[in-house]
């Protein structure tokens, strides 16, 4: 898969949600962030994401569970540029909503 076929998936997507009564608006939320450092160069950060999103226009004035709850585990390296580097990035999720 490359840029391609995911800008035509997201293409695809947008025009089936403009036909079907709008784009979704999509809100990730981040809770209970901890950041660790194993070491000098290392660092590791994980944290618990919430992802909403509905189809329609802002503000919405009924309920929107998420879509998806997740653990996110990022692992960081500091470069010889001293500048800091996502090494890894991975998410196991917790609960999914069903379509």
């Amino acid at each position: 898969m490359g840029r391609d076929a995911i800008a035509a998936f997201y293409k695809c997507n947008y025009a089936e949600a403009e036909a079907g009564g709008g784009v979704p608006a999509v809100r990730q939320l981040v809770s209970n962030f901890r950041i660790s450092f194993p070491g000098d160069d290392e660092a590791k950060a994980d944290f618990a994401l919430l992802l909403f999103a509905k189809n329609g226009a802002v503000p919405f004035s009924d309920y929107c569970e998420p879509v998806e709850v997740a653990d996110v585990h990022i692992g960081c390296r500091r470069g010889a540029d001293r500048r800091w580097r996502i090494g890894s990035l991975e998410g196991d999720r917790v609960f999914r909503r069903e379509r």
